[in-house]
């Protein structure tokens, strides 16, 4: 049971490092681009709005994957 929790924590840890680690990443290229403060804000505004729309995509698929499994399990 320990060995369990030692490894799930191990586990978090790396996630939590890889995101905060991505965070930097971008957060730095972002102030470090040669590029002017409005071209970088309509470069995050563009990258959110392309998120958004992709997070929804995902979202209306996995909904209708999920009402088809359970319809399968209603039968």
């Amino acid at each position: 049971m320990a060995k369990q929790t030692k490894n799930t924590l191990k586990q978090k840890e790396v996630v939590t490092g890889t995101v905060v680690g991505a965070l930097v990443g971008a957060v730095t290229s972002l102030l470090l681009a040669p590029k002017p403060g409005r071209e970088i804000r309509t470069d995050i505004t563009n990258k959110v709005e392309s998120g958004k729309e992709k997070t929804r995509q995902i979202s209306d698929k996995t909904k209708v994957k999920l009402d088809d499994f359970k319809t399968i399990l209603n039968r």
